[in-house]
């Protein structure tokens, strides 16, 4: 489903409709598909896809054609390019540049409609067309096939690594997530640039961890969760975070998630509580660590306090890979 923010793009495709101005989606990948199949659900026309290149294998598209965007360079500017990267920003601005260089204006002429088609690309081709939005088959039994496909996607891009097997038949059960996360920061100082959280930008707020803890044993008393995501802001902040992974220990119900996951850019060095009661969680645990512009020396000190307590964990591969956008100042 389009998203709020996405809105005052879509009134601007429907006035170009109006003026007669063709509508083009930059791109034949994932993304450009889910953007395709939404805007028709909105019934606004495309036109056709456009890359910068174009072989006899690519030629078409969902029965549209794909242009070459030299041709549309050529011609005079009547058109209106929809760009959805993937995964990483700077492929966007690499587009927005070239798009730019050509005389055309950002939201005057062309969109970017962001890394909408994220929750497919992992998934074979196929998997598009069981996009949520394109279902026309409603049923409970339905939902419960694809939150089982979209469970067992996550495991394998994310939990494999980490977890001996799953212990659940997830198919057959009532209540299940992939992924539900506690956020204890919810407030950041750091203003990270890629921060994924937003946290800077919220009043200054905190909440009984007892309780918390307390609440989301309930909900795991009645469902099942592959991984509890813990992260920020940065997480280590904290000052009460070794507390958080002891009630989160405690827990009567912890044998209904599978796994524990710690998510931080490793800027914040832990203390060694910390890191002893995260090890008190006797479930499988391991720490997702971002990596912006590549470790440096501090960054291998955060590593190797891990390794002295034997934590398990994965770096993200550096700058040229992000699972979301830069929000902007």
């Amino acid at each position: 489903m389009i998203l709020k923010q996405y809105m005052s793009a879509i009134s601007t495709l429907k006035e170009c409709e109006k003026n007669g101005r063709k509508i083009y989606i930059r791109g034949t990948k994932d993304g450009a598909l889910l953007i395709y199949n939404e805007l028709k659900n909105l019934d606004i026309h495309v036109t056709a896809f456009t890359d910068i290149t174009v072989t006899c294998d690519n030629s078409e598209v969902l029965g549209l054609p794909v242009i070459h965007m030299d041709e549309l360079y050529a011609q005079p500017k009547e058109s209106y390019y929809i760009v959805c990267s993937q995964i990483d920003i700077h492929t966007y601005f690499k587009v927005r540049d070239d798009l730019e260089s050509h005389g055309l204006e950002e939201k005057t002429d062309f969109y970017h409609f962001g890394n909408l088609g994220f929750s497919f690309q992992r998934q074979a081709e196929n998997a598009i067309a069981n996009a949520p939005f394109l279902m026309k088959d409603k049923s409970l039994e339905s939902m419960k096939k694809r939150n089982y496909n979209a469970l067992i996607t996550y495991y394998n891009f994310r939990c494999k690594p980490f977890l001996p097997q799953i212990k659940f038949d997830y198919s057959s059960e009532k209540v299940f997530f992939s992924k539900i996360n506690i956020i204890p920061n919810l407030s950041c100082t750091l203003k990270c640039k890629y921060c994924c959280a937003g946290c800077q930008h919220s009043s200054h707020k905190t909440f009984d961890i007892k309780q918390a803890v307390a609440d989301y044993d309930k909900m795991l008393s009645v469902s099942k969760i592959l991984c509890t995501g813990i992260l920020g802001g940065e997480l280590f902040l904290h000052k009460n975070i070794a507390e958080l992974f002891r009630e989160f220990a405690k827990m009567k119900n912890l044998n209904n998630c599978e796994s524990v996951e710690v998510f931080t850019n490793a800027t914040v060095m832990p203390t060694d509580e910390a890191l002893e009661a995260f090890n008190e969680i006797k479930i499988p645990k391991f720490f997702m660590i971002s990596n912006y512009d590549g470790l440096n020396s501090d960054n291998k000190k955060f590593l190797e306090k891990l390794d002295k307590f034997n934590i398990k964990y994965e770096v993200f591969p550096p700058s040229t890979y992000h699972l979301w956008n830069h929000p902007g100042d």
